[in-house]
């Protein structure tokens, strides 16, 4: 059975804990908190694909703009197909 892993991306520590919390509750899942989008990315690198259930993101991130990291992943074929959703 392939891991159930979700990807959080999110700048605030007392968002991201809350967000922790909440994602842990879903069954069969680990949670992966990145501050920013190159740590996410970072993750990304390392895990497969197919593996990654759900990207929850902040719209609003020091690196870029969340719209854009957003775009980024769709233009990725990998991640076409992921879903994201998107918190501020």
């Amino acid at each position: 059975m392939s891991r159930r892993l979700v990807l959080l991306v999110e700048d605030s520590q007392e968002v991201a804990a809350n967000l922790e919390i909440a994602l842990q509750s879903i069954a069969a899942t680990e949670v992966y908190v990145a501050s920013g989008v190159r740590q996410a990315r970072a993750w990304l690198e390392g895990v497969g694909a197919g593996d990654v259930l759900i990207i929850v993101t902040d719209i609003r991130l020091p690196e870029i703009d969340g719209l854009e990291w957003i775009r980024q992943l769709r233009g990725e074929a990998r991640y076409r197909a992921t879903p994201i959703v998107v918190v501020s």
